[in-house]
């Protein structure tokens, strides 16, 4: 079904019920509304992470088995309500970056088929001095998932043993990075 969601007063999904590609083998697909939802259920979780930082999107317009597209084209749609950010610092005039500072944010990224989302390690308002460090783990085409999700997971039981409060996300690429606090 075609239409906005209200989320906190804000429109947030114009996509139907189109699959995107995605789901457990012998399944229906996952539609762009079960992405919004499963977004908007998750973003208490999610935000802490990406409030008040720009945010790389890979968008899917034709859905995930299709090639990606630059997210230029998310950041001119996107509705003035949702942030944005270009780095002082480049000298260019470069795309800027949405900041997904909210719920509502987060679920119309997702409803224009924007999924995977790297967050700066810096905020905003101070490029320069990142509180986040991502250390990326590229495993190439010859490890199986099972055995890069174990290599997440003894990650995470490190960083525990460690005392950070770290974590480790999926790349979107194929592999993870691990996420530590700057200055830990």
């Amino acid at each position: 079904a075609e239409g906005a969601w209200l989320v906190g007063g804000d429109g947030v999904a114009r996509g139907g019920g189109d699959g995107v590609g995605a789901g457990p083998a012998g399944e229906e697909p996952l539609t762009v509304r079960d992405l919004v939802r499963y977004h908007a259920t998750v973003a208490p979780r999610m935000l802490p992470y990406l409030a008040d930082r720009p945010a790389a999107v890979r968008r899917f317009p034709e859905g995930l088995a299709r090639p990606v597209v630059a997210a230029g084209d998310l950041v001119a749609m996107a509705p003035r309500w949702i942030g944005r950010w270009r780095d002082p610092g480049d000298g260019s005039d470069g795309d800027p970056q949405l900041v997904l500072d909210g719920v509502a944010a987060l679920a119309w990224v997702v409803g224009e088929r924007g999924f995977v989302l790297r967050p700066s390690p810096a905020p905003a308002e101070a490029p320069a001095s990142p509180t986040w460090v991502a250390i990326g783990l590229e495993p190439g085409a010859a490890i199986d998932p099972a055995d890069l999700a174990l290599v997440g997971r003894l990650f995470g039981t490190a960083l525990r043993h460690l005392g950070l409060a770290g974590g480790v996300r999926a790349d979107g690429a194929g592999g993870l990075e691990v996420w530590v606090p700057a200055g830990a």
